[in-house]
């Protein structure tokens, strides 16, 4: 159902845009794919090649550098030809589960990275509850398929396994699955055998899936301006607080345009009732008249004749 300020407004997409977030347990490779990503689309010299300096460019954290994880999460944005990747990376230790949160409103897709050792761990079903519940598709990234210790068809049954705890619909069970080695950038949908690398040499494949399972996203044409602004959890709200749009400011300004405006009228000024910062100011002190006299000359309650 549209909202009221878009009656009217023709829906668009962005067929040259993607929003996507990477998901998954800590150091199941997020960061490294990014890189990876960002490597094989040109962001960085021309005559360096992948592996050159400095990597996990998006842990720009002194702390995230240290320990080697992900905190806060970040967005870049990939270009492929005329075609862009807005991507979120995501934290993916248990303590930052609200970054991911916050991301998975912002997207309208995930890629969810799964150790080929490892399996489906503790932080991956949170991650997949949550983006299941906004109904977002999801392509399974089968990452480090080159470890001595590789499973990769034991993995991916798990995590067919994963999605039918969950309660997932059919046709959130039916995503593609890439075999990949991010620190390699390389991606295939041929698995491979345990321990072996991916049969394509480059990310192209992942990009190709990226646009055909991750719908566009749409916007209305001639619309006020609209941000996403996910806010941190209120106390008294254990769910999150809701999506706040700036359409919405948008909207009662226009509400208002049309009240007929109000004229505030300057109260007036009082005096002061002190002279500088302390000095209160002298304030006359006011005089009694004199008691009368008795006709003993004496006033009244006198001490010495005793006269009342």
């Amino acid at each position: 159902m549209k909202s009221a300020h878009l009656a009217g407004l023709t829906e668009k997409r962005r067929e040259d845009l993607r929003n996507i977030a990477i998901i998954a347990h800590v150091d199941h490779g997020k960061t490294t794919l990014v890189d990876a990503m960002l490597w094989q689309s040109g962001a960085f010299a021309a005559h360096k090649e992948q592996g050159e300096g400095k990597d996990r460019v998006m842990d720009s954290m002194d702390l995230e550098r240290e320990k080697g994880i992900t905190i806060l999460a970040k967005n870049t944005a990939v270009k492929r030809g005329d075609l862009t990747v807005n991507i979120i990376d995501t934290p993916g230790h248990a303590d930052f589960g609200g970054e991911v949160e916050r991301g998975l409103e912002m997207v309208d897709g995930v890629l969810l990275l799964v150790d080929a050792s490892e399996g489906p761990l503790p932080q991956t079903r949170f991650v997949l509850r949550k983006a299941l519940a906004k109904n977002l598709p999801v392509i399974l990234v089968i990452n480090k398929v080159d470890r001595p210790d590789a499973r990769i068809a034991a993995v991916v049954d798990e995590a067919y396994e994963l999605f039918l705890d969950l309660d997932a619909r059919e046709d959130q069970i039916n995503f593609p699955v890439i075999y990949a080695s991010a620190k390699a950038g390389r991606a295939s949908l041929t698995r491979t055998a345990d321990g072996g690398m991916p049969e394509e040499e480059n990310l192209d494949v992942l990009f190709e899936t990226i646009f055909s399972t991750i719908p566009a996203p749409v916007y209305h044409e001639g619309a006020p301006l609209q941000a996403h602004l996910p806010a941190h959890p209120a106390a008294d709200d254990p769910q999150g607080a809701p999506r706040r749009s700036l359409a919405a400011a948008a909207r009662r300004a226009a509400d208002h345009r049309d009240r007929p405006a109000l004229r505030l009228h300057r109260p007036q000024r009082l005096q002061p009732a002190v002279q500088g910062p302390h000095r209160p100011l002298p304030q006359p002190v006011p005089r009694l008249p004199p008691p009368a006299l008795t006709s003993a000359g004496c006033r009244p309650s006198c001490s010495v004749c005793g006269h009342a």
